[in-house]
């Protein structure tokens, strides 16, 4: 669901132009890196590794086009809850807003007493996650579940009456967003549902796996077990041991690599070009040539706009690494390749070393992400920020990552395939508080939700990770205690296995998907145990 994020300004030409280039990319898998001077990751240690499995025939699915899935939607009702607006003040009166979810049925009669499967929304509409998450519609017959998908606060048709100014979204925060599905799970056991022991299982990938992860961590009550996948809940200040700043880049390097796939020509190749298009971009002739060589529809303000905007299009294609086109990545909007990142980087490869020839494999590259719906024309905008709806979600998620979503992100241009641009938290700050008057606590995800320290309280949360993922060395990938696993899925990008099934699915996803139902099968079971006093 690639769209726009806010221009964060910065304490320097560096940071502000990196930012104004990777608005392009953050909304579209709901995460904040994008809104840093910089991204990547470092080496991550799985917690096992899959083996291969004879081939099992899956359900061809996904999106759209290319990508037929059966119409969900039609076995779906709209619904709405009113919830507070601020969950956490005093003062009267209390002001509440329209909260969407849908009420889906699967192919078996749903009575109390059986499973629901709750998808926790992301900053986007609801109902891109609906079609998207197959493996709900998979499950839901198998576990007689009732599917139920409820929408994240401010975005797709939930959102609170607007307010002109500076604080027209003072409420959007995840903390308000998790009170929402506390008190959703509440309303679905004493009103709409009617039932206290139906087993809650929660759903999540991405932003809406941290949410999923940390309402069972914070509120464990409310869920009995959840499901996050690629949820980078580690990517924050203050952990002990601390995250790597420049995971991100390091794992899309790794990806663009012999190690990911690859060819190790095409990082070199990569990493080389920054510097040649920022030296010939030191002139207007040079980013008019610039202009002619990348086939732009007008000549870059500064070089870096063409830096940032080809290094997007390396980030995306690399959580896209998946083995069949997708367009989950481009929310709907054309197709990518199997594996766009390789292809990105065939071309790269063979191309002859001299620049004319490297530029234009760069721009060939570049293509694969930014014209894989064939809407181009005949150049590139590269300031282009998307439609009207995802141009504002990208603002919204931009006020979420200075509220509380302040990941760090940083290159070094030494173990990465970018430029040297550390994690700069003040620098960070500043930005946020020029844009939304908002000054981050660094350390507010990791002393809320506790950091690695979950081990010690945490239960029933299944952390999944595709190995070619950049995010997954933000997350855990590696299982912390009997009822924290991990999964690492070799081969795959973001969050591949909450998807539909496919014929193409490679082993270790398949293998996957079942160790994950075995998970939640467990879970499920062991929520219909007595609890509480009248068990002792």
């Amino acid at each position: 669901h690639a769209s726009s994020i806010a221009n964060i300004a910065a304490s320097s030409l560096r940071a502000m132009m990196e930012r104004a280039m990777l608005r392009a990319l953050a909304v579209a898998l709901g995460l904040a890196c994008w809104l840093q001077p910089s991204d990547a990751r470092s080496a991550f240690f799985p917690s096992f590794r899959f083996t291969a499995l004879p081939d099992l025939h899956g359900q061809p699915a996904a999106t759209a086009g290319r990508e037929d899935h059966p119409r969900v939607l039609d076995n779906c009702t709209e619904h709405f809850v009113q919830q507070r607006l601020d969950h956490f003040g005093r003062t009267a009166p209390r002001q509440t807003f329209p909260q969407r979810y849908f009420m889906c049925a699967t192919a078996v009669d749903w009575a109390p007493g059986d499973p629901v499967f709750l998808y926790l929304g992301n900053e986007a509409d609801v109902e891109l996650y609906l079609n998207a998450t197959g493996l709900m519609w998979e499950w839901g017959p198998s576990f007689r579940a009732r599917l139920i998908f409820v929408e994240h606060r401010y975005f797709g048709k939930s959102i609170p009456e607007e307010k002109r100014g500076d604080h027209q979204w003072d409420f959007l925060t995840t903390e308000q967003a998790l009170a929402d599905y506390a008190a959703f799970v509440a309303m679905l056991r004493d009103d709409i549902l009617e039932t206290h022991i139906s087993p809650i299982v929660g759903f999540g990938g991405s932003y809406g796996g941290m949410l999923c992860a940390w309402l069972r961590i914070s509120a464990p009550w409310t869920i009995d077990a959840c499901l996050a996948a690629s949820a980078p809940i580690m990517s924050f200040m203050g952990l002990d041991p601390p995250v790597n700043p420049n995971f991100f880049a390091d794992a899309v390097t790794r990806d663009a690599s012999s190690a990911g796939g690859s060819k190790d020509a095409c990082k070199d190749r990569i990493h080389d070009a920054w510097s040649t298009i920022l030296q010939d971009g030191s002139s207007q002739q040079g980013l008019d040539v610039l202009k002619q060589s990348f086939g732009l529809c007008s000549s870059p303000k500064s070089p870096w706009d063409l830096v940032f905007w080809l290094s997007s299009a390396f980030d995306y294609m690399a959580m896209g690494s998946y083995p069949y086109e997708s367009s989950y990545v481009l929310n709907g909007r054309g197709f990518m390749p199997p594996y766009p990142l390789r292809k990105a980087c065939g071309s790269m490869a063979a191309a002859a070393p001299d620049r004319a020839a490297q530029f234009a494999a760069l721009r060939e590259a570049a293509s694969i992400f930014y014209n894989a719906s064939g809407s181009a024309g005949r150049c590139f905008n590269t300031s282009a920020s998307g439609n009207k709806e995802t141009t504002e979600d990208g603002k919204k998620w931009g006020y979420l990552y200075c509220s509380e979503m302040f990941q760090v992100f940083g290159r070094n241009g030494v173990t990465d395939m970018y430029w040297n641009s550390p994690w700069n938290a003040t620098a960070s700050q500043e930005s946020c508080m020029a844009q939304y008057g908002l000054w981050p606590d660094t350390n507010l995800v990791a002393e809320r939700y506790g950091g690695w320290k979950i081990a010690k309280l945490a239960s029933r949360i299944l952390f999944s990770n595709g190995e070619l993922d950049p995010w997954a060395a933000g997350g855990v990938t590696k299982t912390l205690a009997p009822e924290l696993p991990a999964v690492v899925i070799p081969e795959v990008g973001h969050h591949i296995d909450l998807f539909w099934s496919r014929p193409e699915d490679p082993p270790g996803v398949r293998q996957a998907r079942e160790l994950e139902k075995r998970w939640i099968q467990k879970w499920i079971a062991e929520a219909f145990l007595p609890r509480g006093p009248a068990a002792r």
